[in-house]
Formats: structure tokens, C-alpha cells, sequence
């Protein structure tokens, strides 16, 4: 297996594992919206799914999207997620919207939205989901830099089988 493939895979499985929070109680809080303590389905920081759908919403008006793209709709089940649980689901929507983006830019020679889609790739690494080594580890974090500067660098293969693997 290709060390891009096994990246690609790790990132998925991340990402799979953000959106996916942690496994949640059976219906209903223990009591007062906060887990049972000594539940060992329940991560160390965690939000209800409301907390989890407020976020969602939230940083999804603090990030941006490509003119003319919209949010994709995330179900959050009931249940407990990990703090930043929201915020992952919106930069990895972001993040694969604006690869996208680059690569239709680049291939209309549209100069005006490659400029766009640069500056805001530029930014991407320092986003909470990827600069944060709480949510990513090291490897994945270098794999999304490397998918940013290849799009800005108009190297669209490997931003390419991303996308393909991991952005509906």
C-alpha cells in the first residue's frame, strides 16, 4: 500500500472517529445533561449531542465556504461527543469544499478563484481541528499541510484521491 493511501486511510479513520463522537449512553443523560462518572463510553470531555449540533451551527458561520457551496447536513445522533465534535464536521466540510475548489479553479483557469481558494488554504492549518494535537496527530496534521500546499502548487493528484476517498 502506497504511503499516500495509508495516510489517506488514517485521515479517514480521524475523521470517521471525530464525526462519529464516542459511543453514545443508551437514550436519555444520567442526570442533568451530564454523563454517568465512571462510564467508560463517555470521553473525558464530553458534549451532549445538543452542545454538539450548537457547535456545528455555530462555526459553521465562522467558516467559509466557496461561493456557491453549501453546508452538507450532519446527523448527530444522541449520545456523548468529544469536545470540538461540531467543530470537525464543519473544517473537514470546509476542507474538502475547498480542495475541491482549487482543483476546479485551476482547471478553468479561473485566476481570480484560485487567488480565493489559496488564501483560505493557507489558512487551513491553523484551523482547531488541524493544528490542535488534541484532535490530530502529528502524521495526519503533515498530511493535511502537504494536500494544502500541493493544491497551491496546482499538484492535484494526491488532492485528487482525497477528495475521492474522503469528500462526498
Amino acid at each position: 500500500m502506497s504511503r499516500l493511501a495509508t495516510i489517506s486511510r488514517r485521515i479517514a479513520l480521524a475523521a470517521a472517529l471525530v464525526v462519529g463522537g464516542c459511543s453514545p449512553q443508551p437514550p436519555g443523560p444520567p442526570q442533568a445533561d451530564q454523563p454517568a462518572q465512571g462510564d467508560s463510553d463517555v470521553m473525558t470531555a464530553p458534549m451532549s449531542a445538543a452542545q454538539t449540533r450548537a457547535e456545528f451551527e455555530r462555526v459553521k458561520g465562522e467558516t467559509p465556504m466557496p461561493a456557491g457551496v453549501g453546508w452538507k447536513p450532519v446527523i448527530i445522533d444522541e449520545g456523548w461527543y468529544g469536545e470540538w465534535g461540531g467543530g470537525s464536521m464543519v473544517e473537514f466540510q470546509a476542507l474538502c469544499a475547498w480542495l475541491r475548489e482549487a482543483a476546479d479553479a485551476s482547471t478553468a483557469d479561473d485566476a481570480d478563484r484560485v487567488a480565493a481558494a489559496d488564501a483560505v488554504l493557507a489558512e487551513i492549518p491553523s484551523w482547531r481541528t488541524f493544528s490542535d494535537p488534541a484532535r490530530m496527530d502529528p502524521t495526519s496534521r503533515a498530511f493535511v499541510r502537504q494536500l494544502v500546499d500541493s493544491a497551491a502548487r496546482g499538484e492535484f493528484g494526491g488532492v485528487g484521491a482525497y477528495l475521492a476517498a474522503n469528500c462526498s
